[in-house]
């Protein structure tokens, strides 16, 4: 086992998790934990990108397959109003008009602050694209279709370099139109690109992560735009906050496998908008899910917009401390429980810019 090192990757032409058969492709990938964003502020025209952490005890699979004898797409009718866009989109960019056989594979944790749909619906462009072309996309292309080009960049990086990764959100080159600068929630097409850059976590330290999803439901559709478009922009100082506390003392901590440290940048970070907004409109049983794993984990954040609580600990929990803190969780909280260095990372590619 090497020293933990951050790599600057670039995983705009990175090989992407995909098998490929005649007319039929399988990709494969997992929910995710997506800790904060860095910058979120008018600044930047809203940069996002941000720090995620694959959950591989929870994988998601999607197989694309061409059906010659039908003129219509077969998906399950739970997926169908997040797919056959993507599916249609796909179809409109690579200039193939066939009828395809969708089957997402895997449990699905929809609303829980784990990015399910982001991660079903770029699984499903890229056996899609695969299928029906016989080559695989690369993340630029994944980021041309549209449904994946305006959401984080924090999942779709995390499909090309699982594990924990700092994603650099879009490039914001934005254009003056008559009525002054476009913001990105109007008309992202005019301006955002993804930067396809990221920090990835080599050898990561040897901490555990416990995720609790209590059975509140996380915003979704128009709920959750309306929550962003309140807390939207963030102050350049929340930003900026952010972003000193993730250079100067997370990505050192995890190096050198400092926890303590790790867990005050995060703190810090939690505290700051529009993570303390995603806070602040949790439902009682999450409330009360953080407090628990605080007191005794000794830390507790939140993943997205809720509610999924994460903690991260310097060894795995033991059977009484399991039973304990079940016993204080709301009735009906899962836990989950997983090593960092037992995420399977794919091999490093040519776009490893810094070693």
């Amino acid at each position: 086992m090497t020293h933990p090192s951050w790599s600057m990757v670039g995983t705009l032409h990175a090989a992407l998790p995909v098998q490929r058969g005649l007319g039929n492709a399988t990709s494969t990938s997992a929910h995710r934990l997506h800790l904060f964003s860095l910058d979120l502020s008018e600044r930047s025209f809203e940069r996002a990108g941000g720090l995620g952490i694959t959950v591989p005890t929870l994988p998601i699979e999607v197989t694309a397959s061409i059906n010659p004898e039908r003129r219509t797409d077969t998906i399950a009718r739970e997926f169908s109003e997040d797919l056959a866009p993507v599916i249609e989109n796909v179809r409109s960019r690579v200039g193939v008009n066939c009828a395809l056989d969708v089957t997402v594979r895997g449990r699905i944790l929809r609303h829980k602050g784990l990015g399910s749909t982001t991660q079903i619906r770029a699984l499903t462009a890229l056996s899609a694209w695969t299928a029906l072309t016989g080559s695989a996309p690369n993340f630029a292309d994944l980021m041309s279709i549209d449904m994946l080009d305006a959401g984080s960049c924090v999942g779709l990086t995390l499909i090309a370099a699982p594990g924990m990764a700092i994603d650099f959100g879009f490039f914001t080159a934005p254009r003056r139109v008559d009525d002054g600068w476009v913001p990105h929630l109007r008309q992202p097409h005019l301006y955002r690109k993804p930067q396809g850059l990221a920090l990835h976590l080599l050898d990561p330290p040897p901490w555990h992560v416990v995720v609790a999803l209590p059975t509140d439901l996380g915003l979704s559709g128009n709920a959750e735009a309306e929550f962003y478009g309140k807390n939207l922009p963030v102050s350049e100082l929340a930003a900026e906050e952010t972003s000193y506390w993730t250079l100067l003392d997370l990505l050192p901590a995890c190096v050198t496998a400092d926890l303590d440290r790790a867990r005050l940048a995060l703190d810090k970070i939690s505290s700051l908008s529009v993570k303390a907004d995603e806070i602040a409109i949790q439902g009682t049983d999450t409330h009360t899910t953080m407090n628990v794993m605080e007191r005794l984990l000794g830390f507790a954040g939140l993943s997205s917009v809720g509610p999924a609580v994460y903690s991260l600990t310097d060894r795995p929990m033991s059977g009484e401390k399991r039973a304990e803190l079940l016993s204080e969780l709301p009735p009906g909280t899962e836990v989950l429980e997983f090593a960092l260095r037992d995420i399977p990372q794919s091999r490093r590619n040519e776009e490893v810019l810094i070693p």
